[in-house]
């Protein structure tokens, strides 16, 4: 083996290691142009609204719609997102008419064990509409460029049971058959919001919470986070110059040994 051939091989089995010693590392965009279309919101666990949806921190919320929770229009922000245009805001009494079925059919589906009293609470729930679940707080919305996937937080309660405008007399017997007909386990319910991505509307909700860990004064607020995903585009990626430098060399030794097998001949 000639002393060019050992360089190359050389250098190709350690750039090539290099490449391949770690995982691929996803890359997640943040929320970039934010532009809010309202100043009816409210700031919590962070100095300002774009902090609070482009930092690292889970908790830290923006609430769209926050002085009357009962949005008449669809108010909240826009910006730049994996190379598209997004918009989230509050859901309308009219949002609720174009998507209120599915949302009862999830509902439903994801308590199945209340049976038909599951329907009850979820057509309780949507009479509420706009006023308790359409004034979503929003923790941050980000994008994945490797798989293409969008996701959008939301802060909210862990156990809607626990939620201060249950804590009253009238529905303190429903609470409590809840409860046991739960099992002890907690009724999650994020809020809604309309989501826009690149010009098509969606709406994200969720029925599972991760605890956040902390309980704001009230008890109950901002103890669970929400998860909603959307399936968008992959971002094609660039090889990194360690690899095309492996790739370049294994091209190299490649024709070198074609040449060498000719001069053979």
């Amino acid at each position: 083996m000639t002393g060019l051939v050992k360089k190359l091989l050389i250098g190709a089995s350690v750039v090539v290691g290099a490449s391949t010693m770690g995982a691929i590392p996803t890359y997640a965009a943040s929320l970039t142009g934010i532009q809010f279309n309202t100043d009816d919101i409210e700031v919590f666990y962070a100095d300002d609204p774009i902090t609070a949806l482009t930092d690292d921190n889970p908790l830290s919320n923006v609430e769209l719609g926050a002085s009357t929770e009962d949005p008449l229009a669809n108010v909240g922000f826009s910006g730049m997102l994996g190379g598209k245009e997004v918009k989230v805001e509050t859901v309308t009494a009219a949002d609720w008419a174009i998507f209120g079925d599915q949302w009862l059919t999830d509902f439903t589906a994801a308590y199945s064990e209340l049976g038909g009293l599951a329907t009850t609470i979820g057509n309780g729930i949507m009479s509420m509409g706009a006023t308790r679940f359409g004034d979503p707080n929003v923790g941050g919305f980000t994008f994945d460029e490797s798989t293409g996937e969008y996701q959008l937080d939301l802060i909210g309660h862990y156990n809607v049971l626990n939620a201060p405008y249950l804590q009253v007399p009238e529905y303190a017997s429903m609470v409590s058959m809840l409860n046991l007909m739960l099992g002890g386990n907690p009724l999650q319910v994020s809020e809604i919001a309309k989501v826009t991505i690149d010009g098509v509307e969606n709406y994200a909700y969720s029925f599972s919470a991760t605890d956040t860990g902390f309980v704001a004064p009230d008890g109950s607020s901002h103890s669970g986070l929400y998860s909603w995903t959307f399936q968008g585009e992959p971002v094609q990626s660039v090889p990194e110059p360690s690899t095309m430098l492996g790739l370049m060399a294994v091209g190299g030794l490649a024709t070198l040994s074609r040449r060498k097998s000719r001069n053979k001949a």
